[in-house]
């Protein structure tokens, strides 16, 4: 009878210790996975920052490249010009899109400053992941402004203030 008891004894002993091993495996695997989706939402938010940022240097290359770029229309009181590009990776596969958009009300002189806003957006196109918006100035000054005779601008086409605004979807 005696050897009877013990097995009993030694059965729940089992149980209780795989029960207790099973609570501890789903508590390790829960926190494992909260960690992995902050590593997510992080390479999705920096992969933002990133398309915004080729938003602004592709919007500063097309603006040094051409004179004419940004095209006006014919209304004096457009103040603003906007486009939106994809970003795909060396497959071929889209991983984001960004949309800069020109304040145009400061371009000409005496200021000779351009406002951008540049938003990149990280996954799919109608649900993306992560957004960030990028605020910058450009100096668009061909010279050196207050210095007589005139002086070409070193600065001229090259950002002197950003600012940045992230959003987690």
């Amino acid at each position: 009878m005696r050897l009877r008891t013990q097995r009993g004894f030694t059965l729940i002993i089992a149980l209780l210790l795989m029960t207790l091993f099973l609570v501890m495996g789903i508590g390790f695997l829960s926190q494992r996975r909260g960690q992995q989706e902050a590593v997510v939402a992080a390479r999705e938010h920096l992969q933002a920052r990133e398309i915004a940022r080729t938003g602004l240097e592709n919007a500063v290359a097309k603006i040094a490249r051409r004179q004419s770029f940004p095209p006006l229309s014919e209304s004096p009181v457009q103040r603003a010009f906007s486009y939106t590009e994809d970003v795909v990776d060396l497959a071929g596969s889209r991983i984001g899109q960004y949309t800069v958009t020109l304040f145009l009300e400061h371009a000409s002189p005496p200021f000779s400053v351009m406002r951008m806003t540049s938003v990149g957006s990280s996954g799919p196109q109608g649900n993306p992941l992560a957004r960030v918006t990028l605020h910058a100035e450009l100096d668009t000054a061909a010279n050196v402004r207050g210095v007589t005779p005139p002086v070409a601008n070193p600065n001229r086409f090259r950002i002197f203030y950003m600012r940045e605004e992230a959003r987690y979807e």
